[in-house]
Parts: C-alpha cells; sequence; structure tokens
C-alpha cells in the first residue's frame, strides 16, 4: 500500500520566468471550485487506499499563497481521512507568503517541514529569476521557520546569470537550516526564459555541482542526492521513497502518482490540469512492467548516496538483477562510472555527471 501522499496546489501570486510546472495565477472562483474537487478527490481515494500514511508533501505552485481560510478548509478534508499525523509533513512556501504570526497557525494546521523557495540570496540573481523578494526577505524568512521550530529546507538555483554561487551556498549554509536542494537552472520549452533564448553554459553547470557539494560538505551537510543536502537526520522522507520507487498517492492537477497496478509493477497516474481535472477527464495511467521499473530505479537511485538495491528490484520485479545486467554493470565499473557492493550499485562522482547516459546504457542493453 502506498504509504506517501503528494498534493498539488497550482496557484502562484507570480509566474516565474523558468517555470514549467502546471500553476496559476488564483482567482476566487476557481480557488472554490478546486477546493470542492479536492474534498470530493481526497474522500474517494481514501476510500481505496484507507493506510496510514508516512510522509504527505503539499507542493505547488505556491500552497502558502491560499488563505488560512482555504487552508484550514484543506486541513479539515484530510482530518475526514487520513489526517496529518504523518511524521513528515512538508509544506512549499515563498519568502513572502508568510510572517512570523502565520507561522505559528501552520504549526497548529499540522505543517512541521517548511521548503521555502529562496532561490538566492543575491539581489542581482533574484531579479534575474523574476522573483518577487530581495536577500533581505528571503533569509528573513528562513531564520523565522527556524525560530518557529520548523525542519526547514531551502531551494537555491544555481547557474544563474551574474550568480556567486558560493556565495550563495554559505550564507545559506550559515543560516542554520537543515536541507538544501540545489537545482541546476534549465530552460524548459514554452517558458519565458526559453522565448528570451536564454542559454545556460553547460560546462559551468558541471562544475557548479562539484563546488557545491565542496562548500555545503564543509558545513557538514551531507549529499544525499544529486540535488540534495542534509544534515544527518532531516533528509527529505517522503523523496526518499520516490527515489527508491516506493508507491505513492498524488491529489490536484497536474499531480502524479505511482500505484500498485494487477499484472503490472506499478501504474503511473497523471491528473490532468486543471480544466480537465475538474470534470474528471484526461487522467493518463502508464503501467509499468519489471523492465520499465528497472530502468526508473536506475535512474533515481543511482542519483542517492543509498544506490540500487538488488533486494528491491527483486523483490518487486522477480528478476536478479546482477544476472540480468552483469556485463554491463562490470563495463560502467571499470569506466569508474559505477561502483559496486555485495547488496547495492551506485553512481560514482563522475557517474552522477552522466546519470543520463548511463541509464540509456540500460535502457540500450
Amino acid at each position: 500500500m502506498p504509504k506517501s501522499l503528494y498534493l498539488h496546489v497550482p496557484f502562484c501570486p507570480h509566474i516565474c520566468p523558468y517555470c514549467d510546472f502546471h500553476k496559476m495565477r488564483r482567482n476566487e472562483n476557481l480557488v472554490a471550485a478546486y477546493l470542492d474537487k479536492l474534498e470530493h478527490n481526497v474522500l474517494k481515494l481514501y476510500e481505496r487506499y484507507p493506510t496510514k500514511l508516512n510522509t504527505i508533501y503539499i507542493g505547488g505552485g505556491t500552497p502558502a499563497h491560499l488563505n488560512d481560510q482555504e487552508l484550514w478548509r484543506i486541513v479539515k478534508i484530510f482530518d475526514k481521512t487520513w489526517g496529518l499525523t504523518a511524521s513528515e509533513i512538508s509544506f512549499e512556501a515563498d519568502p513572502l507568503s508568510f510572517d512570523k504570526k502565520r507561522l505559528e497557525v501552520f504549526k497548529d494546521m499540522g505543517f512541521n517541514r517548511l521548503s521555502i523557495g529562496l532561490q538566492s540570496s543575491q539581489d542581482n540573481v533574484l531579479k534575474f529569476l523574476g522573483r518577487l523578494h530581495n536577500a533581505k526577505q528571503g533569509l528573513q524568512a528562513l531564520d523565522w521557520a527556524l525560530q518557529a521550530g520548523f525542519s526547514v529546507s531551502a531551494d537555491i538555483i544555481a547557474s544563474a546569470r551574474g550568480q556567486d554561487l558560493a556565495s550563495d551556498l554559505e550564507s545559506l549554509a550559515k543560516t542554520g537550516v537543515q536541507h538544501i536542494s540545489v537545482y541546476s537552472l534549465t530552460i524548459e520549452a514554452n517558458t519565458p526564459f526559453a522565448f528570451r533564448n536564454i542559454k545556460i553554459d553547460q560546462d559551468k553547470a558541471a562544475d557548479d555541482i562539484l563546488l557545491t557539494k565542496e562548500i555545503l560538505s564543509s558545513f557538514n551537510f551531507k549529499h544525499y542526492e544529486v540535488s540534495n543536502y542534509a544534515k544527518t537526520g532531516f533528509e527529505s522522507k517522503h523523496n526518499k521513497n520516490y527515489w527508491q520507487g516506493g508507491y505513492y498517492l498524488a491529489l490536484g492537477p497536474g499531480a502524479v502518482g505511482f500505484l500498485p497496478a494487477k499484472n503490472y509493477i506499478g501504474n503511473r497516474r497523471a491528473n490532468a490540469h486543471i480544466k480537465n481535472w475538474l470534470v474528471d477527464t484526461g487522467q493518463e495511467d502508464y503501467f509499468l512492467d519489471a523492465e520499465e521499473y528497472i530502468y526508473d530505479l536506475v535512474y533515481s537511485a543511482l542519483r542517492t548516496s543509498e544506490g540500487l538495491s538488488f533486494e528491491q528490484v527483486y523483490k518487486l520485479t522477480g528478476v536478479d538483477f546482477m544476472l540480468r545486467y552483469e556485463q554491463l554493470v562490470k563495463e560502467l565499473v571499470d569506466l569508474a562510472m559505477l561502483e559496486l557492493s555485495q547488496t547495492h550499485l551506485y553512481a560514482s562522482q563522475k557517474g552522477l555527471l552522466q546519470i543520463n547516459g548511463i541509464v540509456k546504457r540500460f535502457m540500450d542493453n
């Protein structure tokens, strides 16, 4: 049974030029329709999966862009079903979406982990990225959240124009946050950055990955996934379930879940965008067989410090991973792309920089 749940809230106060997530500006009628539909879907999904959840992640969009009354309605919807009693309940927020007083409201609602979109601690970079907050406001938001007792994760975007990444990382690490996600800026199709023909220096992007590990390691952050760093004990339990091939539920427009499926390893179910989601059309189901599941696990698990578990592969697929891929694994180990133990396969630092190529080798094998 799935033990994790992702809820997508698509509303944002502002559309950033690099973002290709399903999001939109709010209007009151649309928010009301979203909440009505969400309540219906929660009750329906709970009937099928009345299991105790270990993690809940409320992402977006900007969930904190909903007002307190709207958020309390979501809490009450969950109170009718799974409740907000999971050990890790993550909630995404923008630095301008809360103050000290509102943080206490978030705590009363049951959220215990905040994921805050800082993106940079430099005003020129924030302006380039189209962010509404400035550096002082962003760092103050982190300080408030830590003072309020939340486990805090903050995002940084690397490889941005005019950025001093070392300064960003050091400023963020010194705040005391327990988790840092560092994502290389990518130019996605049909975003304002794509229309402006913004280019990324790929060599610098690769160098930034190495620089990030060097600096954050000096502040005792563990590099536990290619883009994620945490103090011991503060790794994202929710994301680790994704990366290790676990099942998870999904609610909200554009959300994607991974569900058990008869005659298959699982069903990757993608909810439609909001127009179709409101009328129950456009949902897409993609059923994964053993081979497809293994490819997915190679891609996600090898990006983590835990690596790919042969036992996990055999448990769900019945495939002896090393028997099936022994020659390819030996070749990639000889090339210093992979590292091998008796129970797990890991990507080396060199392999992490070429993970897409490694996955393709397994798919072509």
